[in-house]
């Protein structure tokens, strides 16, 4: 019998890959910095992020030109816990996804 093959898992993996070999910020006041100032390459979002935040990030996602969201399937604690960091994490913004491929490449 073949093991199934979880969405969740492969983006795990590729956003460990990327806090270990590129640029990353956490939080949401420097993620909201981070897109409006156009260094952000990817945001990932937990999945009990809250509502009015989550929007807020959407909008600016929209205006920096169409900034890629992930919504990850794992709330702020198990982000937290999965990252290694020791604290709930909400937010994660991608500056360098070093050798991750967390972002299809443009003109695939």
């Amino acid at each position: 019998m073949r093991g199934k093959s979880n969405k969740g898992d492969n983006v795990t993996s590729s956003l460990l890959l990327a806090m270990r070999t590129g640029k990353y910020i956490v939080g949401f006041k420097r993620a909201i910095k981070s897109v409006i100032m156009k260094k952000a390459k990817c945001l990932v979002i937990s999945s009990n992020f809250p509502s009015t935040k989550r929007k807020l990030l959407e909008y600016y996602s929209v205006l920096a030109g169409g900034l890629p969201i992930i919504f990850h399937s794992a709330n702020n604690e198990e982000l937290g816990s999965i990252t290694e960091r020791g604290h709930r994490l909400g937010c994660i913004s991608i500056i360098d996804q070093g050798e991750a491929e967390l972002i299809p490449a443009k003109g695939e």
